[in-house]
């Protein structure tokens, strides 16, 4: 039971951030892209991503993980961006 003269206590209000993993594997592999692999930390990933050091770890515990899933996004984020001019695109062979 807390006492009489005790500040009565705030409950901490939790960010929803539902795209926050999401931010942090698009950031990875932005780190990555503009200083390299070696330069990519939970520090500068985290910075990149704007959250807390505190939800790298919490989203990935080890670095390979955060690396396993940003490697697994790049190519079907860039697959995805070219799709709509591989389509428009025309074979020679018909024309």
């Amino acid at each position: 039971m807390p006492r009489a003269d005790a500040p009565a206590r705030t409950r901490r209000v939790r960010r929803n951030d539902p795209d926050r993993c999401s931010r942090i594997i698009d950031a990875c592999i932005d780190v990555i892209a503009e200083i390299g692999f070696a330069g990519a930390s939970y520090r500068t990933i985290a910075d990149a991503a704007d959250v807390p050091l505190g939800s790298m770890t919490y989203h990935f515990a080890r670095m390979d993980e955060l690396l396993h899933e940003a490697f697994t996004r790049f190519p079907t984020t860039r697959s995805e961006r070219y799709e709509p001019r591989l389509a428009a695109g025309h074979d020679p062979a018909s024309t």
